[in-house]
């Protein structure tokens, strides 16, 4: 919510009728990360959902990308094979190869695992089925891991306590795993978003399927068939 309010905010234009500036923009953001940083310390929210969100210096930067043996290197570094270990690296091979949001990836529930793990289903503004290019980390987690956690939830991906994962917790994983793996500074969810696009462009995909794909078109199907 907060993201969307941003990327509103940010798109939108103000009260004369032109663009808003970076600085109006970066004042706003930086007003919200305040404000839902203050909730949290005086204990009137549980988590303070404005955390991840990009500090102003960073509303217009140009995204950032991985090469392809960095990602690599990201989902290699979980290489344990307890529950928590299955289920972290499940998360990051499917950020990576997916393009996912964590707000989505964090609401799907295990029925929207299909064909073996090939496909999700997305719910949401944008609801979409996405092709899993390499399910076995889903797999693994889904066959071995996700059993031992209870049966409370229907989340695909709950912590410790079998309560869903939450966006925060998503943001923290592959932040923590970023610099465990020597990545560049400030690698996040929206990082590997980023990465997905990239490569799907370089790859020759269709920019409209590319959208698609990202939840940032309409589905049409035609992401399905290629």
């Amino acid at each position: 919510d907060v993201e969307a309010f941003v990327r509103m905010f940010s798109t939108e234009p103000g009260r004369t009728g032109r663009q808003r500036a970076d600085s109006t923009v970066a004042r706003v953001v930086s007003a919200v990360r305040v404000f839902h940083a203050w909730c949290h310390r005086r204990g009137l929210t549980v988590d303070d959902p404005a955390v991840s969100v990009p500090p102003p210096s960073a509303v217009r930067a140009a995204p950032t990308v991985l090469e392809r043996d960095e990602v690599a290197a990201l989902v290699a570094s979980v290489d344990g094979d307890d529950a928590g270990e299955l289920r972290d690296r499940a998360v990051l091979s499917l950020l990576a190869a997916t393009g996912i949001r964590a707000a989505e990836l964090v609401a799907l529930d295990r029925a929207d695992v299909g064909d073996g793990g090939r496909r999700l289903h997305v719910r949401g503004d944008r609801p979409r089925p996405l092709p899993v290019s390499d399910p076995r980390a889903l797999r693994a987690w889904v066959e071995h891991g996700r059993s031992t956690l209870g049966d409370e939830t229907d989340a695909l991906f709950p912590n410790a306590r079998g309560s869903r994962l939450t966006r925060q917790s998503v943001w923290r994983l592959v932040t923590v795993r970023a610099v465990a793996a020597g990545l560049p500074a400030g690698t996040s969810p929206r990082t590997l978003r980023n990465t997905f696009a990239a490569l799907e462009r370089a790859a020759g995909t269709p920019e409209q399927v590319v959208l698609e794909l990202l939840g940032r078109a309409p589905w049409t199907g035609q992401a399905d068939e290629d």
